[in-house]
């Protein structure tokens, strides 16, 4: 029973570790949007920020995206997230919105 037990804390501690590092999101990586800088689905309209004030609403606030090697100090899109923006569509995690 003890050896039963040892197991089931070992696995939950990995799933633990594993959710929260999935979860965690390098400051980096995270991208606000300026609007005075252009359109929202321009990567020079963006700039290093933290999306951690982002709330609910219907306005791009900012995304979360590697930086790009071919243009520094801005994000690279992902696969798909020109459209996610465009479309508000908030489920993978990478775009963020706000009033």
């Amino acid at each position: 029973m003890k050896k039963i037990n040892m197991n089931v804390l070992a696995l939950v501690l990995g799933l633990t570790f594993a959710i929260s590092t999935a979860a965690t999101v390098r400051d980096s990586d995270q991208w606000v949007y300026n609007p005075a800088l252009g359109s929202e689905t321009d990567a020079d309209s963006y700039v290093a920020g933290t999306v951690g004030s982002c709330a609910t609403g219907s306005n791009i606030c900012g995304i979360v995206a590697e930086e790009d090697p071919l243009n520094m100090g801005h994000p690279q899109f992902s696969e798909g997230q020109q459209s996610r923006i465009e479309n508000r569509e908030t489920n993978q995690a990478d775009v963020f919105l706000k009033n």
